[in-house]
């Protein structure tokens, strides 16, 4: 279970949402630009710090502000893949997974092998990342999330930069991430075609509410 309660106010924005969701699955964000969403996937991870908030994951309470707990984002174990791809430049493809295979916390439920396989990068392994599509990017980078041995997988809008060839090239793969692997994902979109495909429950958001 993923229990999210989170209060927040930037600028003249006001979040303030508060939603469970079973896991694993996929839990699509969903609603229009500027409706809070990447505020709460940036919560989820410890990218923000809310004004009032309790986030609670398998039982692990990752934030509770009246109990004055935070944990770091590096110790929350969650994958995050951004709209933009943020590869290291100076690594092949290989030197990214591996980088991430280096900094994995806890036990190892996917090898390198498994993450190449599931998400067809065998043969982009020796390639320089300027060398990749935007599609192939966004694989790398979410096979690079994966393999940080994440408990909670975090996509935030991660095929909006993709012209539709590339986004159909990709959505397939997130497909068999979802129902191979079983590890929960939050994802935020706001295509609704996305939601179709990936969605197990979906958190409609609207001017910082569900």
């Amino acid at each position: 279970m993923l229990a999210v309660a989170a209060a927040a106010k930037r600028g003249a924005f006001a979040l303030d949402v508060r939603f469970d969701l079973p896991t694993p699955g996929v839990a699509a964000l969903f609603g229009r630009s500027g409706s809070g969403k990447s505020m709460v996937v940036n919560t989820i991870a410890g990218l923000l710090k809310p004004d009032v908030g309790r986030i609670v994951h398998d039982g692990s309470v990752l934030l509770d502000t009246q109990q004055r707990i935070n944990v770091p984002p590096e110790c929350r174990r969650m994958g995050y893949v951004f709209q933009d791809a943020r590869l290291f430049p100076h690594l092949s493809v290989a030197g990214n997974l591996r980088y991430a295979e280096r900094r994995a916390a806890g036990s190892n439920y996917v090898n390198l092998d498994t993450v190449t396989g599931l998400l067809d990068l065998g043969s982009l392994m020796d390639r320089r990342t300027h060398q990749l599509s935007g599609g192939e990017r966004q694989r790398v980078a979410i096979g690079r999330a994966l393999l940080t041995q994440p408990r909670l997988l975090l996509l935030d809008e991660p095929l909006a930069a993709l012209d539709d060839a590339r986004r159909e090239e990709v959505l397939p793969y997130l497909e068999t991430l979802r129902d191979k692997l079983a590890i929960p994902m939050v994802y935020v979109t706001h295509d609704f075609d996305e939601v179709l495909r990936l969605a197990t429950h979906i958190v409609l958001m609207e001017s910082g509410t569900v």
